[in-house]
């Protein structure tokens, strides 16, 4: 039975439901080359699809479509199913899209809770006649998770620039936000949280290899699996700055209030001086010399005086001021 066949037979299917929404590309190299891409929230429905009408096992599908494991890969005598998460930004923050991969030798079928705009662009691009070819499942396959993984790059650079914005600040001894610090590193983890399944879906692919990746696709593989390395790295390096700048801003801290205390002290030496003299002339005995001195009140002022300036000359020669 060809691939083609029960394409027809599932969007015939579909069509009596309304409920997904179906793309389908079927290629003329070979005649029967076809990938179907299903975009729907109806889960229960999706999964009746897939492993009545395309043939599929029921826990890879599932695996696939309810999104409740970590994704990875399902390696079946036939065919293989893996997931991979891709990202968009919303008002400012990262969300990621869940997309279930089923390939068979001359079937590729994508799964999706909503239309993903790196699905959507391949498929427009197919659509356009003389654009390119494809030759076959794998090089399909390809250039879709090679967009989806791409993708993450202008996001990381992103947020390296919000981490090189701190780390600016902290140089410049502006007081750093600890809640905007604290929410970067929450978008590195979650980040890598989504990335380092991509890694181990991409290296199960080359080391398993048909039908998903084959000999002459293989090197275009072992370009993905590069770049999610490369984008792991870079959070990891993101992460590590992003740790150095909290040290940092700490440090900082610490020293400016080791400063204030430097300043408070010796302020409180001086008055503790002042006080003595104070105190001194302040007991209430009948016989005190300068009580009825007539320069006694200005000479216990400049007997103050002159206690604070030997006090800070002294702290001056220590360099503590």
């Amino acid at each position: 039975m060809s691939e083609v066949d029960p394409i027809r037979a599932a969007i015939s299917h579909d069509r009596k439901t309304n409920i997904v929404t179906w793309r389908t590309l079927i290629g003329d190299i070979p005649e029967d080359f076809a990938w179907v891409n299903i975009v729907s929230t109806d889960n229960e429905h999706i999964i009746d699809v897939l492993v009545n009408d395309f043939g599929f096992h029921l826990t890879g599908v599932e695996d696939a479509v309810l999104g409740h494991v970590r994704p990875g890969i399902e390696i079946r005598t036939t065919y293989c199913s893996f997931v991979v998460p891709a990202v968009d930004s919303l008002d400012g923050e990262l969300h990621y899209h869940p997309i279930g991969f089923f390939v068979r030798n001359n079937l590729l079928v994508t799964v999706s809770q909503e239309v993903v705009p790196e699905i959507e662009e391949q498929y427009a691009d197919f659509m356009k006649p003389g654009r390119y070819r494809v030759e076959s499942c794998s090089a399909l396959l390809h250039r879709i998770v090679d967009a989806i993984v791409d993708d993450y790059f202008p996001h990381l650079d992103k947020v390296h620039d919000a981490v090189e914005d701190l780390e600016d600040q902290v140089f410049q001894t502006v007081k750093v936000e600890p809640a905007e610090a604290l929410c970067l590193k929450k978008t590195l983890l979650e980040m890598r949280r989504q990335l380092s399944p991509i890694r181990d879906v991409m290296n199960a692919l080359l080391r398993h290899g048909q039908p998903a990746v084959l000999p002459e696709t293989s090197a275009d593989f072992q370009d993905v699996y590069n770049h999610t390395i490369r984008l792991t790295e870079n959070i990891d390096l993101a992460r590590d700055i992003l740790s150095t700048i909290m040290d940092a801003q700490l440090s900082v801290v610490s020293n400016r209030l080791n400063e204030v205390m430097r300043v408070l002290t010796v302020i409180s030496t001086m008055l503790m001086a002042c006080s003595l003299v104070a105190g001194i002339y302040g007991m209430n005995f009948d016989f005190i010399p300068e009580l009825h001195w007539k320069y006694g009140y200005l000479f216990a002022y400049g007997l103050m005086a002159a206690s604070c300036g030997v006090i800070f000359i002294r702290f001056k020669k220590k360099g503590w001021i």
